[in-house]
């Protein structure tokens, strides 16, 4: 009903509308493709201000353009692309992922896009980076450890900021150790940090 209203669109809800219709249509096999690319058009076009096929170019009154300004508030550019960069990354479409990432300097994303393909020494250099920016990271300090397989950025990253990932990766680790750390399944260190991570 909001996309093909006859008259005169507002164009804060017809994209609103575009944005949600793509995000619902890339959840389905038989549209998945359709909503991506719409999503990257929207993406394009909101950055470029252009009049486009899929934005209306509206000649009406600002009063009138910015009637929904509070109910319907405008999704920042940046939020934009990292959903679109998140449903990149959920198909395998990591170059373009990666890209995006980088761009909005969002250091944890990007590492897990380069470990994905097989580049952990890229997706360590950037949590390194990262780390020594802000020490204070425990997501990253989790997803390093969760890398190189190292308890101990796992423990760092839980004192620091309680990041329950890094108790389930120490619980995992324990049921499961490395065949080179020479350390033996234990239950009871598992359920410990399991139950923590709770």
């Amino acid at each position: 009903r909001v996309l093909y209203q006859a008259g005169q669109n507002n164009w804060a809800i017809y994209s609103r509308a575009l944005w949600e219709r793509s995000l619902v249509e890339t959840t389905k096999a038989k549209t998945i493709e359709r909503g991506l690319l719409q999503m990257q058009s929207l993406v394009e076009e909101l950055d470029l201000k252009i009049r486009t096929k899929l934005i209306p170019h509206d000649d009406s009154e600002p009063t009138s353009r910015l009637k929904y300004a509070h109910q319907l508030p405008f999704i920042p550019r940046w939020e934009l692309d990292a959903t679109l960069a998140e449903k990149y990354m959920s198909l395998g479409v990591l170059r373009s992922a990666v890209e995006i990432f980088e761009r909005l300097q969002m250091s944890c994303e990007t590492a897990l896009c380069y470990a994905a393909v097989g580049d952990e020494a890229q997706a360590k250099r950037v949590l390194l980076k990262r780390i020594s920016d802000n020490p204070n990271d425990a997501r990253a300090l989790s997803i390093l450890g969760d890398i190189t397989q190292d308890p101990q950025l796992w423990n760092k990253s839980w004192e620091i900021g309680k990041y329950v990932n890094a108790k389930n990766s120490l619980g995992r680790y324990y049921y499961n150790p490395p065949s080179n750390s020479g350390l033996t399944r234990d239950y009871d260190l598992t359920l410990m940090h399991l139950n923590d991570s709770l």
